[in-house]
């Protein structure tokens, strides 16, 4: 959302500019995405005054967004698919090219950040192992995750495409695929690559007998508190994730769980 801002000096960013570009982006991008560009310039200015001595004592003009209450107002999202639309959102998801599929698809059932998937590299992929080995996420923390069957026959012959990209686009000039937007709208149920996450985590916790906590927030990258003693004891076996992980399949797809050998 900033992008026409890169070059601008940081003594630019004005109160009146704030409140202007926060303006802008609401009615462009949406109220959440506003918020969230200028919490970024609010963090930048906040690292400036810091690191920079000249700037000690300079004034944050995002303050004027708390005083003269602009924020948007924000209220945790909600919004999923529901375990009896799920079949067939998934029958639709089938339906398009495979790259898109097996993006899609693993945004659902591994509940993915679009930014991770989008992105992905093969060598990301353990074809040995059917597991992800994702580096760099967005809690600095590498991810391993168990890869169920039924995704992986999804997976598997993305991996011999050429490239270094899992889901390549031709059209993008990263090389990869970067919007799913339209895919999306032709699979009937509003839904946004986020919505997929929280339908992940929703299944996972409805399972029966459902996880632990601990082994939510680890299929889910999420990094556990510091003062939480007993999660720094625990360790997540391979077996148990993947056998969690093709239980989610399972009840996704509505089919009888196989557990593999």
């Amino acid at each position: 959302p900033l992008n026409d801002y890169k070059s601008s000096k940081l003594s630019s960013f004005t109160e009146s500019k704030i409140r202007s570009i926060h303006a802008a982006l609401t009615k462009d991008r949406g109220p959440y995405a506003a918020n969230n560009a200028i919490r970024l310039v609010r963090n930048i200015f906040n690292y400036a005054v810091w690191a920079y001595a000249d700037l000690r004592g300079t004034g944050n003009p995002v303050d004027c967004m708390e005083q003269l209450r602009l924020w948007n107002p924000e209220t945790r999202r909600k919004r999923h698919i529901t375990s009896d639309d799920l079949p067939d959102w998934i029958k639709k998801a089938e339906a398009l090219d495979g790259i898109q599929r097996g993006a899609m698809l693993m945004m659902l059932f591994l509940g993915l950040r679009k930014e991770e998937v989008y992105c992905m590299k093969k060598t990301e992929i353990d074809a040995k192992g059917r597991c992800l080995v994702a580096l760099d996420t967005k809690n600095g923390d590498d991810h391993y995750l168990p890869i169920g069957p039924y995704l992986w026959e999804r997976l598997d012959p993305l991996l011999k495409l050429e490239g270094e990209w899992l889901f390549p686009s031709a059209s993008s000039k990263t090389g990869h695929i970067v919007d799913m937007r339209k895919a999306f709208d032709r699979l009937g149920i509003k839904a946004s690559a986020h919505d997929l996450r929280r339908t992940f985590v929703s299944s996972l916790n409805g399972l029966e007998p459902a996880p632990s906590a601990y082994t939510i927030k680890r299929l889910m990258n999420h990094r556990m508190k510091g003062s939480d003693v007993t999660a720094g004891y625990i360790q997540h076996e391979e077996k148990k994730l993947r056998e969690v992980v093709t239980r989610l399949e399972a009840e996704m797809l509505k089919r009888p769980v196989i557990l593999a050998l």
